[in-house]
């Protein structure tokens, strides 16, 4: 985290959020010796699949497979359009 100023990033605001935006940085605004403020990058959009698409790493084997295939068979009927008729996955 980068502390500066409350002048200094008023007088730099155009830099500071380049920074922040494009190198990632994370700025911490101080005044009279306090954090006042914290500027943080936004976090980039991700769908579900994005955000959990690690979970299957720590799996291995079959455990592995079976979640892959799994995930793609339900990835696949939501493509192809839901249904309102119930079934147990279990049969």
């Amino acid at each position: 985290m980068h502390a500066v100023s409350a002048t200094e990033f008023a007088r730099n605001f155009s830099q500071m959020l380049d920074q922040v935006e494009h190198q990632g940085v994370t700025i911490s605004i101080v005044r009279n010796q306090k954090q006042i403020a914290t500027v943080v990058p936004q976090l980039r959009h991700q769908t579900a699949m994005e955000a959990f698409g690690d979970l299957y790493r720590p799996l291995i084997g079959a455990v592995k497979d079976d979640w892959i295939a799994d995930v793609k068979r339900v990835n696949k009927s939501f493509k192809s359009g839901l249904t309102d008729k119930a079934h147990d996955p279990w049969q």
